[in-house]
This record gives C-alpha cells, structure tokens and sequence, in this order.
C-alpha cells in the first residue's frame, strides 16, 4: 500500500510516543480498535472526514464512543490528529503506525494467495519458508482465487512470485503460439 509522506511522518511520531509509553502494547491494541471501528463503519469513517464537523464535536462523539474502550493516551493520539486537522487521514495514519512498527520489529507483511484455502498446517509451513526465503520475520494475509487453479502466488513488497497453474498454463500457451515449444 503506498503511504503519503504525510500519514508517514504522523505515523513515525505516534509510533515514537508509543515506544515512550509504559503501556506502548496496550495503547497499540487501542489503535487497532480504533482501526477495526473505522473500518467497520462507513458513516464513522465520512464523520470523523467531514470537513462542516466541527473538531469540537467529533471529538465529543469520539469520546462517547471510545470512552472505557481505550486509554487516556489512545484518545489523546485521537485528539492531536483532530487539532492538526489531520482527521481525515486518521485511518490512513493509524494504518501507517502499523507499518512503522512492523518495520521496526523486522516483519515484512506477505500477500498468499492460493486456490483453495489452506489448512494450518500449511499456512505455518509457508510462512516458515518465505521467512527462510527472505531472512525477516513474515506476517502473511492468506487469500483464496479459484482462477489460479492450483498453486501460490505470494506478493513481498513490490516483488511477486507467481508459482500459479493458470500462470504456467499462459506462459505454455504463449510458447506454444510462438511456436517454440
């Protein structure tokens, strides 16, 4: 996912405060309720966006809602973003704070997408690979699509392997047709 400097930036400096923070753990487990919330609901999502809202009032709406949820300091983060009239890049910054902190740990976030769904089993086996593979430790997201037929195809970054049946089936189609099969 591409990031604007901007969310960056903010990202970079929640992610330092959470670092600071005895509870740094819990306020990150806040943010992902935060985070689950906004993604949850569209309606929250235009609200807390709308520029004809007053700061004043998403945050007593913020505070209904969040209040005994998170902590003091999660709401403050919540706070900030609304008086630097970042608001509407809330979600984005949180998201961004993730990816700080998976940098910061050494975890590269993988894409695996398969056919048909995989069992545990095999889930761990190819994380435990693509770990190997790439020397970092893999938080990977499984996907299924039944049009590779068979096979994995996984996304690393900006690098994708693409071990698919439908992608041999096009590479063999494409000799074929070119006649150098």
């Amino acid at each position: 996912m591409l990031i604007p400097r901007i969310a960056r930036r903010y990202a970079h400096a929640i992610a330092d405060m959470i670092h600071q923070h005895a509870e740094g753990e819990a306020i990150l487990r806040d943010l992902d309720s935060v985070r689950a919330a906004l993604h949850a609901s569209r309606e929250l999502r235009v609200f807390v966006a709308s520029p004809v809202v007053p700061a004043a009032k998403k945050e007593e709406v913020l505070h209904a809602l969040f209040s005994g949820r998170i902590r003091p300091e999660t709401f403050d983060i919540l706070r900030f973003l609304l008086h630097k009239r970042r608001e509407q890049s809330t979600l984005e910054i949180i998201e961004a704070v993730y990816d700080v902190e998976r940098e910061r740990r050494g975890i590269t976030v993988v894409s695996v997408t398969t056919a048909r769904p995989l069992d545990e089993s095999h889930k761990s086996r190819l994380t435990e690979r693509l770990e190997r593979m790439t020397g970092r430790r893999i938080e990977a997201g499984f996907t299924e699509d039944p049009a590779l037929i068979g096979g994995v195809m996984v996304r690393v970054g900006d690098r994708v392997y693409d071990g698919s049946v439908k992608r041999r089936l096009e590479i063999l189609h494409r000799r074929l047709v070119a006649g150098s099969a």
